[in-house]
């Protein structure tokens, strides 16, 4: 399987295209803040959780601790966490960040992960938090080790005593290779509504479903209208969800010019449509209760 991903790398970009080399194709030229914001606020959404950094390591915003790898040095030259927070001001959606713990390339994780964690990770996670006011944070790729090669406990000790939004921030469970669904503020799931119903975590404390409205969690060329949920799908599995006193946290994977698709704005949208009539039963609803 992996062989047709290789062959279809080397026929369209060539042999010698690096992976580094992406960055120079990704402008973003067709990225508007204000546009994203006002689909955002019509779709009826309360927060986001914009992907600052995935496994890569590649930042979307101007960071210190990522030089010339990340969108502000190369590619759009833009700080997205930036533009979109200050766009999200002006509604009532609030700004958020997913941040990938791990990178793939990163030479000081592949000799450390401890050293990685204390030395890179800790001090971008607090920079990121203060330099945008995260409301969300939504960390990610904890999996491959415990929460103390991550200092995990250090960081959130931190956030929830000394970082200058300690009274509102909620992050995540996704601290450690020992913590997801046991321990952390907002329990996740990721793909796990299925057919109707929803995972249930480890206690009664709310839950978060992640998941694309496709089968990807970016923008994939070849996914067609079919792999696509449809806005009737993704309103019952929404209702579900806050049946159980869960959250919906729904993906939407932009395109390299800084776009989101059609179809994606178009789900959205229709939620949102659902949402102006119905939203009373879902906004600051709580967990139905069996009177059995």
């Amino acid at each position: 399987t992996q062989q047709k991903y290789i062959d279809f790398h080397n026929r369209v970009y060539g042999n010698n295209f690096r992976y580094e080399d992406f960055a120079g194709m990704f402008k973003a030229e067709l990225f508007d803040a204000d546009e994203w914001a006002s689909l955002f606020q019509a779709s009826g959404a309360k927060y986001i959780n914009l992907v600052s950094k995935h496994h890569d390591g590649f930042c979307m915003y101007k960071t210190d601790y990522a030089w010339n790898w990340n969108s502000a040095d190369v590619g759009p030259h833009r700080d997205f966490c930036a533009d979109l927070s200050q766009a999200l001001s002006k509604t009532d959606v609030r700004f958020g960040a997913y941040h990938s713990v791990y990178e793939w390339y990163n030479p000081l994780y592949l000799k450390s992960p401890e050293e990685y964690a204390v030395k890179h990770l800790i001090p971008m996670l607090k920079e990121l938090v203060e330099k945008y006011q995260l409301n969300t944070l939504f960390t990610d790729g904890e999996w491959s080790h415990p929460s103390s090669v991550w200092h995990s406990t250090d960081f959130l000790q931190w956030l929830y005593n000394e970082s200058s939004v300690k009274d509102f921030i909620v992050p995540n469970d996704r601290w450690g290779s020992e913590t997801r669904g046991r321990l952390g503020g907002n329990f996740t799931t990721e793909y796990g509504c299925i057919g109707g119903e929803t995972e249930t975590p480890a206690d009664s404390r709310v839950s978060e479903e992640c998941r694309g409205i496709g089968a990807s969690f970016g923008f994939n060329r070849i996914e067609t209208p079919t792999e696509y949920l449809t806005a009737d799908a993704l309103i019952k599995m929404l209702v579900d969800l806050v049946s159980h006193g869960n959250n919906l946290l729904l993906n939407i994977g932009p395109t390299a010019d800084g776009r989101i698709p059609v179809i994606m704005q178009e789900r959205l949208l229709q939620i949102g449509d659902w949402l102006k009539v119905n939203g009373e039963g879902i906004y600051g609803s709580r967990k139905f209760a069996d009177s059995n």
